[in-house]
């Protein structure tokens, strides 16, 4: 889970891989990520080409219906599945992160009952609940305007809801709005 502002001006939350693995609702939507320009990445991109020309030659898309019954075309089940498998794609420079991210799929997202506004948007979202001690890390983003006052301000969160073994990280990565 990470909360990242625009341009580099925010925090991302580091959790235990284990931890989290480990939950019965996430394990079956667990991705690694895939950075740009590396050899994971080149292989990653023949195989999402691969899943959509296969999808686009199957007679499978023309019986797939929605919940109304609905038939659902094919550009739009296209557009849905690369959507789906491009979400594991990053860019290079955050490699070092190795991060792994869970996707669920829309079809387990009932409703949202979350709302925030950003940029003049409303954005739903999902509350996710993980156990205190998976997390285990919190980096300050590298255009955070004051980045000592933002690290005590965290301590002192941390503190008050007694997270003790969390560890507080500046990124140094150079930033390009």
């Amino acid at each position: 889970m990470e909360y990242v502002c625009k341009n580099g001006n925010g925090i991302i939350l580091g959790f235990s891989f284990t931890d989290i693995l480990c939950n019965p609702n996430f394990v079956d939507y667990f991705s690694h990520c895939v950075y740009e320009n590396t050899e994971k990445y080149y292989s990653y991109s023949q195989y999402v080409v691969k899943r959509l020309k296969e999808a686009l030659k199957s007679d499978y898309l023309e019986k797939i219906k929605d919940e109304e019954n609905y038939m659902v075309g094919k550009a739009a089940f296209l557009y849905g599945l690369f959507h789906a498998l491009s979400q594991r794609i990053k860019s290079k420079l955050y490699e070092y992160e190795k991060e792994w991210r869970i996707i669920l799929p829309s079809f387990k997202i009932k409703s949202y009952e979350n709302y925030r506004c950003q940029n003049g948007l409303i954005i739903p979202y999902i509350k996710q609940y993980f156990p205190k001690e998976a997390l285990k890390e919190i980096w300050i983003g590298p255009t955070t305007v004051d980045m000592e006052l933002n690290f005590k301000a965290i301590s002192l969160l941390l503190s008050t809801y007694e997270y003790s073994d969390v560890i507080i990280k500046k990124s140094s990565i150079p930033f390009r709005g």
